[in-house]
């Protein structure tokens, strides 16, 4: 369910800045992408097509980028705040990440 997965994300990032160490994180979930990630890689065919910022993967133009964005899977807390208010949601995400 999407509280306990926030909850797990946030244990998961709490304790990654505790101990300080690198940590890969793979997932196909762009909210836990955003409050976990420092870097994100896009993964393609096997090959890593791309590597950014929070910042720049979110403003990216790379097609394979957009589609994920585009594509990922929101839950519908975040569905219901994107229809009332997108420029709200946006700066929430961008925030609490």
């Amino acid at each position: 369910d999407p509280i306990t997965a926030m909850q797990i994300n946030e244990l998961i990032a709490e304790t990654h800045h505790e101990l300080k160490a690198t940590t890969i994180i793979v997932t196909h979930d762009l909210q836990s992408a955003l409050t976990l990630g420092d870097l994100f890689a896009l993964h393609h065919e096997g090959k890593i097509m791309s590597v950014d910022t929070k910042d720049a993967f979110l403003q990216s133009t790379n097609p394979l980028i957009c589609e994920f964005l585009q594509n990922a899977v929101i839950s519908p807390e975040y569905t219901n705040k994107m229809r009332k208010n997108p420029k709200s949601l946006l700066k929430e995400v961008l925030n609490h990440a």
